[in-house]
């Protein structure tokens, strides 16, 4: 029997079909010829967990925002409902601003 696993997804094969239709698609397989290892054993590959991910505090803030502007609880301009995205971006523009205003007047 063929054990094959492609990206941590293991799969059993007696054929190499699907081994040639993964590699057609540039899939990254490996197989072994032989007994599969023991169910419930764990290998480095399972320990990998995929991080972050998500819309984070300030993607939920605007999206509250978003819903109650388009509802009508709030008045507020649309720069200040889109703010959660925007102030971040120009608080990080601005310390870069200054760092490289401080590194050409040190020069």
């Amino acid at each position: 029997m063929l054990y094959c696993w492609t990206r941590g997804q293991a799969h059993f094969d007696n054929s190499f079909s699907k081994q040639a239709a993964v590699a057609a698609l540039g899939l990254s397989t490996t197989c072994i010829a032989g007994t599969p290892p023991a169910w419930g054993t764990t290998h480095m590959s399972d320990n990998k967990q995929s991080g972050g991910g998500g819309i984070g505090l300030l993607g939920v803030l605007f999206i509250v925002f978003l819903v109650l502007k388009l509802c009508g609880v709030i008045d507020w301009s649309w720069w200040w409902v889109t703010a959660p995205l925007w102030i971040p971006f120009s608080i990080v523009l601005a310390i870069v601003g200054i760092a490289l205003t401080v590194k050409a007047l040190s020069r």
